[in-house]
């Protein structure tokens, strides 16, 4: 397979997956576009009920004991992207970035940036003013935190992401301190407006706003023709081994 451009970006549609799962895809997918052997892809996904723990995180800031977590269907996992706790859960919409940022000639800090004005510029379309906060990463509004960034950086790719508060459960986060902090109210769409988009359309609009600021050809994907292209991609590998 021929090198792809830096301008072809690849967007995923996964649907709900299980965030194992999909971890797994974002590895193997950032493997690939290390070596050039893919482009930037990002993966749009909805999560099941689960805790996510960064590396500057702590088990501190989780409220619930193994049975209650149990109870409540909830997972627990400790990653390597940066920030502390955060939830994600149906209702969710999760972006998970695997770019090469050196090659758009940002630095992690504008990338973040990035994704954080991605949130605030989906969510003005939808007549909601988001802003950034002193007190931590992500987007706010009214001073409630609607909007988490947290990523991992490995030779130049980006890993992990965004999550923005569509229409989850917000009783889970009562379970936590989200990223660490004690006391910080969260929202939702759902909460703030009236009539409330569905996560379909908050894809779609956030698809169109990251691919602009990735400056990059959106190329829309299924899960599956995905997979397949990452099976193809290993097959190539072996070939030229």
């Amino acid at each position: 397979m021929k090198e792809m451009p830096a301008t072809l970006c690849f967007h995923i549609h996964c649907g709900k997956m299980e965030y194992g799962r999909c971890l797994q895809l974002q590895q193997a997918a950032a493997a690939l576009r290390q070596q050039d052997r893919i482009g930037d892809c990002v993966l749009v996904v909805e999560h099941d009920h689960v805790f996510t723990i960064g590396r500057s995180g702590s088990r501190a800031n989780l409220h619930a004991d193994a049975a209650e977590l149990a109870s409540r269907g909830v997972a627990c996992i400790d990653v390597e992207r940066g920030g502390d706790i955060t939830y994600h859960g149906p209702g969710q919409l999760v972006i998970y970035p695997i770019v090469k940022i050196p090659a758009k000639g940002w630095g992690v800090a504008d990338f973040i940036g990035l994704l954080e004005e991605a949130m605030i510029a989906l969510l003005a379309s939808f007549g909601v003013t988001g802003h950034t906060d002193g007190r931590n990463r992500g987007v706010w509004v009214n001073g409630r935190k609607i909007g988490f960034v947290g990523i991992s950086v490995r030779r130049g790719v980006s890993m992990h992401g965004l999550a923005l508060n569509v229409a989850p459960a917000l009783d889970f986060f009562r379970m936590i301190n989200p990223c660490g902090l004690k006391n910080v109210a969260i929202t939702s769409m759902a909460e703030i407006l009236a009539e409330p988009p569905s996560l379909t359309e908050v894809a779609q609009g956030m698809g169109g706003i990251l691919a602009r600021s990735l400056t990059a050809c959106k190329v829309e994907m299924s899960i599956t023709d995905f997979l397949g292209l990452l099976e193809m991609e290993d097959a190539w590998h072996m070939q030229r081994a």
